[in-house]
Parts: structure tokens; C-alpha cells; sequence
């Protein structure tokens, strides 16, 4: 996705939008906002997969899709 002023952003989970700005990335998480250096995605994406095993609320919707993408899993009601 890209926003009006054409700056790409990226939605991880509903609440959680990764912005690329000039040499930085940008999100924010409950303590705030994160910038991390774009020089080092590497670094970026690991910071960002442990929001998803910090925050109970980004563990809860990782969990249900993961459940959704097991052959055996249940549809959702």
C-alpha cells in the first residue's frame, strides 16, 4: 500500500502498519513509536515478529490464522 503523499507502508495486522520513510522505518507499538534504521531490514522484521510474541493481542490473531492454515484446522463461526 502506498499513502497519499506516495510513501509505502506495509499492514502486518490490523493496528500494526510499518511506514518507509527516508531511511527509516516507523510503527508504533503500545510504548510508542519504533524507528529503526531501513539499512537494516534484517534487524527491523526481527523486532517486529516479537511484537507478535509480546502483545497478546497480535499473538491472538497470528494463532488464529495459523489455525486457519492447518489442513486439519477448523473454518472460522
Amino acid at each position: 500500500m502506498v499513502t497519499a503523499d506516495g510513501r509505502p507502508t506495509l499492514s502486518l495486522a490490523p493496528g500494526l502498519l510499518v511506514w518507509s520513510v527516508p531511511m527509516l522505518f516507523l510503527w508504533f507499538t503500545a510504548g510508542g513509536m519504533v524507528l529503526h534504521s531501513s539499512a537494516d531490514p534484517t534487524g527491523a522484521a526481527d523486532l517486529l515478529a516479537a511484537l507478535f510474541d509480546q502483545d497478546p493481542r497480535l499473538r491472538q490473531q497470528r494463532e488464529y490464522l495459523q489455525m486457519l492454515l492447518e489442513p486439519s484446522g477448523g473454518l472460522p463461526i
